[in-house]
């Protein structure tokens, strides 16, 4: 089975393809390493290696275009390592074996169908022969001693003499004639890919002149690294001569070259993978006779200097020309951006001035052009060297004075270019760059000139001589669209520069803006660096003048002598002139970054930064206060200092806005306190030096609080937080009547400062540690019991420090509330204060901040007295009643009640209302009883006796409101000090409405004379009306008997009168109440009844009641089977709980004349049985009672979603 050429080419190139990766890499390696050596050659000139570069990346571009997938393998092994020798010992190694690489690509891994054309191949290989040919002329490589390495060969080939470096003997030279490629050429020898024959043919005609006697030779250089097998008479003997492939032929001195030459060898190439089919292996051949004498020197080489120019036009090429008086060469156009260079050999001093060239107006040097480019001998020796300049000097020129030594070229070069579309003239000697001078755009000059070597102002300088002289005109700058706005939309941005670069010059306003307390500016600063200058101004943002004022440094840019940038920004304070000061580099002729921006902080401070290319270089802070705002001028650059002319500038552009303190939902720390002043809401500050609050004034009894925000961060020195004094820092009592200061040293000390006259410096103080995070600081001086003070120092309301003052040490005066002072110490800046609040604590008011509420005494007490009757007020059903109470043990046990308070509606006991809030000592023993309204109960009023501690204040309340869940009654509790001591209730409809006498004390008892009482008040709280919901709701044949809103059981109260039914459903929800006395009496919640207790069939139809000695409820049903025609079942009920209770009988399915009843508690059945529907109570009336008129009621209880229901 025989597989198509397709198929074959295809696995074949599959195999290649890998091969020709790798070997593409290495050829593209190489000629990186090519360009490396060409670059580094010391002869080789920038002109110059451009054009190899140029030749170089040619030829790799052509070998990527070559498909070797179209290409079957041919023979060529996969395992085959398809190297030659790719090692580059120097460029002029590397001349011979990079193209030869070419070549060998192109011949193993191409084919004409993977060529892109036709000739591809024969360019490919032309292309490699002249980049070696260039590439050696350039680096002089044929005068360069150099070393052959050993081909690689294959077969057996004949032993050589050592190569020559020569071709001719010593004392001789060889003289040449060129052979064409048709007079010794190439052909197949067949026995091998690489091997080949090379035939000679021609002389035959008459005149033939060949003497091998006298020396007359052969050479042949080939492309490639190659080996001679075999060659044929009159040869005798073959010789390598250096290391470029060139071989020397011998003749034998006997042979006959009367008919002409004619010989032939065989040949083999080193590289056996090179396939040879060609004349391409043979590069060059030549017929040589060996002269005697060194070589002649050689002819001038026409190399034109304008070679891979563009634009350009060469006034002498590479030969020397003498320069002569008028000598008028050519006639030119100047133009904006140009190159003039010409290489000149210093001749003698002639005592004189002379010409050597000058490219001229036809006018006079006092006119602008005249002086384009010339160069003259001087007197004394050395060259005046001249280039044109507008409104410099008289005669709108430069000028240098160089020396140079008779008989050494140097090349003298004039630049006018744009650099970053900024036009600069450049003066260069042998590429030294002698001067740079920036020229403006319409300054230039661009009329006709006038090419002499030399001109006919001054004799010429004969002795000097003159080559690759040219002018080129560059190419115009590429035309910058300001199409890049830095603010990219932003509205509150103002674009200054533009991406389109501009030169900083004198008092060159850009504009104004609006300066304000936050703001950003940015600036990309092109950095080109120069001698001989002092201060020079790139960029200056200013209020108006240069540093006079505050705002003359809202963001500057400057140019040092030494050639760093000095950048400046506002900061009022900071030195003599109000300024931040930075000093950077920048990398000369690259571009910079420069911006500043002032941050807004917490607490209403500014952070000021300033940077390069994103880096931070410093930055401080400073209080919104202290921000510069108003008008801002926008130089680049000044009226104050020379510009920073080589300098440029793009993407300038400046943002503002004023200091808007962070959105905070403020609360005032005062709310709920009385006599307070808030210094600081819940919104914090930042402390800063000098910052003051306010003026207010001390009291006896006070409480100052602050919250703080600690940090971790290690303070210097002693920092201020915040500071209440005097006007002093503490030289004066009450100049630390509150103050907390951060210790220097540490991270986390805090010392809180309160005001104690007796002490060292007035003060009193405590040390805390303040973890990261807000804390409460607090200073509080409060009467004690024998009217001294009581002084304390609270840190998150722990008691760190106290001390009882005398009276008489307390400061009353004015106070100044810092945050912080500005006295010594700097502020604790990240030490944010809030919720900071002054409050007068003596005598408060209990009512303050409670709605409704009537105080009777505040918190200065009084004591007790007959008859004392404070007030009158109207009472409610709900209400609080309170009072402090100072229990004295010295009054006699002489069997008398006494009074200390009592709110009554008139009487003394026995009426609703006259004991609805009173307070009494024991007749015999040092003990009180609290009373409250009760009218369930006898006297109408319940009586808590309660404990008192000799010489201890106690707070006594009732409070009194309607039950959620049953408005329609109340509930009550005792309680002293907030601990609830009793609780009962009663139907909301049988408390006390009216008015209230109010005693301190009354009339009918002794008063507690020594005892004592304050904040003593009634608050009263709105009546609750109750929208009940109808249980029955969405069904059917259903009657509501009690609807969501409770009620409390009461005797004989008839909720309803239903028809009773054989099939029916009875449910209610009740709450236990575990606070009725267990007196043996059964209490009666609910009863459904057809009109008795108990006995009859329908008596008992659905009943609860309390039992008798324990919480526990008594639930009863309809059964004509059990005892009394009811059937009975216990439950639990937990206290204060709701629980669902229901009862439904219904015929049974199975037999329709009995019917089954089921009790259930909440979803848990409780009891069940069936009986004859014939004792069933099924019809008649039916009464639904909450509370029976035979039992007394469970008042304490409560009833809703009472409900009866029917079916058919």
């Amino acid at each position: 089975m025989k597989l198509s050429v397709a198929v074959l080419s295809a696995v074949s190139a599959s195999k290649r393809e890998p091969d020709a990766e790798r070997r593409m890499e290495k050829i593209i390696e190489k000629a990186a390493e090519y360009k490396s050596f060409a670059q580094a050659h010391d002869l080789i000139k920038p002109k110059r290696y451009s054009v190899i570069e140029g030749r170089v990346d040619r030829l790799i571009s052509d070998i990527q275009k070559i498909d070797t997938a179209a290409c079957p393998l041919s023979g060529v092994d996969e395992d085959d390592k398809l190297e030659i020798d790719d090692d580059f010992v120097n460029l002029c190694d590397a001349s011979g074996k990079f193209p030869s690489m070419i070549r060998s690509y192109s011949r193993k891994f191409g084919c004409q169908d993977g060529f892109p054309r036709k000739s591809f191949l024969d360019r490919l290989i032309n292309r490699s022969h002249k980049l070696k040919r260039v590439t050696r002329k350039a680096g002089k490589c044929d005068q360069l001693t150099t070393t052959t390495a050993a081909p690689i060969v294959t077969g057996t080939p004949f032993s050589f003499p050592t190569p020559m470096l020569e071709k001719c003997d010593e004392g001789f030279h060889a003289v040449c004639e060129e052979l064409t490629n048709s007079e010794i050429y190439f052909e197949n020898q067949w026995t091998c890919r690489n091997c080949f024959r090379v035939r000679a043919t021609y002389g035959q005609n008459s005149g033939f002149n060949f003497n091998p006697a006298k020396g007359d030779f052969v050479s042949v250089r080939f492309t490639e690294p190659v080996v001679w097998q075999t060659f044929n008479h009159p040869v005798e003997s073959v010789t390598e001569i250096g290391d470029d492939n060139t071989w020397k032929i011998d003749f034998k001195h006997d042979g006959n070259f009367m008919s002409g030459m004619i010989f032939e060898g065989n040949l083999q190439t080193s590289d056996s993978n090179l396939h040879v089919d060609g004349n391409w292996i043979i590069e060059s051949a030549e017929s040589c006779k060996c002269k005697v004498g060194p070589p002649p020197p050689p002819p001038c080489e026409l190399e034109d200097p304008c070679e891979g120019l563009l634009d350009c036009q060469t006034f002498i090429n590479a030969c020397a020309v003498t320069p002569s008086r008028a000598n008028r060469i050519a006639t030119i156009s100047g133009s904006k951006g140009y190159v003039v260079s010409a290489e000149v050999q210093c001749g003698e001093s002639s005592g004189d001035w002379g010409g050597i060239v000058h490219i001229n107006t036809g006018t006079y040097r006092d006119v602008f052009g005249d002086r384009y480019f010339t160069l003259w001998a001087k007197p004394d020796g050395g060259i005046k060297f001249n280039a044109p300049l507008k409104d410099n000097g008289d005669y709108h020129e430069v000028e240098y004075n160089v020396d140079c030594t008779a008989g050494e070229w140097n090349t003298y070069k004039v630049e006018q270019k744009y650099v970053d579309s900024v036009l600069e003239l450049s003066i260069y000697v042998d590429e030294e760059i002698l001067g740079t001078h920036v020229v403006r755009k319409r300054h230039a000059f661009e009329g006709e000139l006038f090419v002499e070597v030399a001109s006919d102002y001054q004799p010429a300088a004969d002795s000097f001589k003159v080559r690759n002289f040219y002018h080129q005109t560059l190419t115009p700058a590429p035309q910058c669209d300001n199409v890049i706005d830095p603010c990219d939309g932003d509205d509150s941005c103002d674009a200054l520069v533009w991406n389109c670069p501009i030169r900083p010059s004198w008092s060159n306003l850009l504009g104004e803006v609006d300066g304000d307390a936050v703001y950003d500016a940015s600036v990309d600063v092109f950095c080109r660096k120069t001698d001989g200058h002092g201060w020079q101004n790139v960029v200056h943002m200013t209020q108006g003048t240069n540093r006079d004022q505050f705002g003359d440094r809202y963001f500057t840019i400057w140019q040092r002598a030494d050639g760093k940038l000095k950048l400046n920004g506002p900061l009022k304070g900071n030195t003599q002139f109000d300024e931040v000061e930075y000093f950077v580099d920048c990398e000369d002729q690259t571009w910079t970054n420069i911006a500043i921006s002032q941050t807004q902080r917490d607490g209403g401070l500014l952070e000021l930064s300033m940077f390069q290319d994103g880096v931070l270089l410093g930055s401080d802070l400073l209080h919104s206060r202290d921000a510069y705002t108003g008008s801002i001028q926008v130089y680049a650059s000044n009226p104050f200092m020379p510009p920073a002319e080589y300098f440029q500038i793009k993407n300038f552009s400046h943002r503002s806005a004023p200091y808007v303190a962070a959105p905070c939902d403020a609360t005032d720390p005062c709310d709920d306190l009385e006599k307070c002043e808030t210094l600081i809401n819940s919104c914090p500050i930042a402390p800063w030096s000098g910052t003051r609050l306010t003026d207010m004034s001390a009291h006896e009894e006070f409480k100052i609080s602050a919250e703080v925000l600690c940090t971790d961060r290690v303070a210097a020195s002693w920092e201020n937080v915040l500071h209440v004094h005097t006007g002093t820092n503490r030289e004066n009592f009450g100049d630390r009547y509150f103050t907390i200061w951060k210790q220097g040293g540490m991270s986390d000390g805090i010392r809180i400062v309160a005001p104690a006259f007796d002490n060292p410096q007035y003060e009193l103080n405590a040390y805390v540690n303040c973890a990261p995070g807000w804390h409460t600081f607090t200073v509080q001086q409060s009467k004690t019991e024998d009217n001294n003070f009581n002084l304390e120092i609270f840190f998150d309301d722990v008691v760190v420090e106290s001390q009882v003052v005398d009276k008489s040490a307390t400061y009353s005066g004015p106070l100044f509330v810092d945050v912080a002072n500005n006295f010594q110490w700097p502020a604790a800046y990240d030490h944010h204060v809030r919720n900071f609040y002054h409050q007068d604590i003596s005598c408060s008011d209990p009512c303050f901040g409670k709605e409704n509420c009537q105080t009777f005494v505040n918190a200065c007490e009084i004591s007790p007295s007959p008859e004392n009757r404070i007030t009158r007020v109207d009472s409610a059903v709900n209400y609080k009643a309170s009072a402090e109470i100072f229990c004295a043990h010295n009054m006699p046990l002489n069997g008398a009640w006494k009074n200390v308070v009592q709110m009554t509606a008139g009487g003394d006991i026995g009426n609703i209302g006259d004991r609805t809030f009173a307070v009494y000592r024991y007749p015999s023993e040092n003990r009180m009883y609290m009373t409250v309204t009760d009218p369930n109960l006898n006297l109408k009023e319940k009586v808590m006796p309660v404990d008192c501690n000799e010489g201890e204040w106690n707070t006594y309340s009732v409070e009194v409101r309607q039950v959620d869940e049953s408005p329609m009654h109340v509930k009550y509790t005792m309680f002293q000090d907030d601990v609830e001591i009793f609780s009962s209730g009663y139907a909301a409809s049988s408390g006390y409405e009216g008015s209230l006498k109010v005693y301190a004390s009354n009339g009918w008892h002794e008063s507690a004379s020594e005892y004592s009482v304050r904040n003593f008040y009634f608050q009263t709280f709105d009546e609750v009306v109750c929208a009940g919901s109808d249980p029955c709701a969405g069904l059917a044949d259903c009657t509501p008997i009690i609807d969501s809103c409770a009620v409390s059981p009461q005797r004989g109260h008839l909720s309803a009168s239903l028809s009773a039914s054989l099939n029916f459903k009875a449910s209610a929800d009740v709450m236990c109440n575990h606070n009725m006395p267990l007196d043996g009496n059964w209490r009666n919640v609910l009863h459904m009844t057809g009109g008795g207790n108990v006995g009859n069939s329908g008596d008992r139809v659905f009943g609860i009641f309390r039992k008798t000695r324990e919480n526990q409820l008594y639930i009863a049903v309809n059964d004509p089977t059990g005892p009394n025609n009811e059937r009975v079942h216990s439950v639990d009920c937990n206290d204060g709980e709701w629980n669902n209770y229901s009862v439904e009988v219904r015929q049974s399915e199975e037999n329709p004349a009995n019917v089954k009843f089921m009790l259930k508690q909440d979803d848990t059945v409780v009891g069940e049985g069936e009986y004859p529907a014939s004792g069933a109570y099924s019809s008649g009336d039916l009464g639904a009672f909450a509370g029976s008129e035979w039992f007394k009621p469970a008042t304490s209880y409560y009833v809703k979603n009472f409900m009866y229901q029917t079916f058919e």
